[in-house]
C-alpha cells in the first residue's frame, strides 16, 4: 500500500454555506469542521475537505484496494441529536456520498473503498474527500471537528494498493485425428 496524504497548502480547507446564499472559505485553520446549526436563522452548515495528490498512481496500474483516514477530534450536538457523518468522493466537479458513519469517539475514522468507490480515485490528479454532516433538525446542531494538516499532526491521507495490470499469455494447443 502506498499511502497518499492531504497535501500542504489549501489541499484542506472548510466552506460554510449560510442558508443558501454564500459561502466563505478558510484555507488555514488547524481544525477543518463538518457542521449543521439551525440554532438560529439564517441557519448554516460546514462541510470539511481533504485532497490527496493521487496523481503518481501510474495510468495504466490497477488500483485493487484504498482506505481513507482521517482524525476526528470532537463530535458535539444538541440533546436528541446523533453523531453521524456522512463521507462524500468529488468526482468532476461534483461529489457522490460514499459513507455514513457515527462518531464514537476522538480518533482516526478509516473508511474502505468499495470496488465501484475505487474507480473514483483520480490518477491524474487530486482525490477530493468531503465530510458533512445532516440536518439536526429544528432549534438543533451538530458539529464534528477533523484535524486539518496545518497543525503538524494527524494528518488525513489515501491508502491505496495498485500494481501494473497484469498480462495474460495463451498457449493454445490444437490436436486434429
Amino acid at each position: 500500500m502506498t499511502d497518499y496524504p492531504v497535501a500542504t497548502g489549501v489541499d484542506d480547507f472548510t466552506i460554510r454555506f449560510t442558508d443558501g446564499s454564500g459561502t466563505t472559505t478558510d484555507y488555514t485553520a488547524t481544525t477543518l469542521l463538518a457542521s449543521f446549526s439551525r440554532v438560529l436563522a439564517p441557519y448554516f452548515t460546514d462541510s470539511a475537505y481533504m485532497e490527496c495528490n493521487t496523481s503518481a498512481i501510474p495510468d495504466a496500474d490497477v488500483i485493487s484496494a484504498a482506505t481513507f483516514y482521517f482524525y476526528a477530534s470532537a463530535y458535539t450536538i444538541s440533546k436528541g441529536v446523533t453523531k453521524t457523518y456522512i463521507l462524500w468522493m468529488g468526482v468532476g466537479g461534483s461529489a457522490v456520498i460514499i459513507k455514513t458513519g457515527t462518531f464514537v469517539s476522538a480518533g482516526w475514522i478509516n473508511e474502505i473503498l468499495t470496488a465501484s468507490e475505487l474507480l473514483l480515485i483520480e490518477k491524474a490528479g487530486l482525490t477530493q474527500f468531503r465530510v458533512s454532516v445532516d440536518d439536526p433538525g429544528a432549534l438543533k446542531s451538530r458539529s464534528m471537528t477533523i484535524t486539518a494538516l496545518e497543525s503538524g499532526t494527524n494528518t488525513a491521507y489515501l491508502s491505496v494498493t495498485h500494481a501494473p495490470a497484469s498480462s495474460a499469455y495463451y498457449n493454445i494447443s490444437i490436436c486434429t485425428t
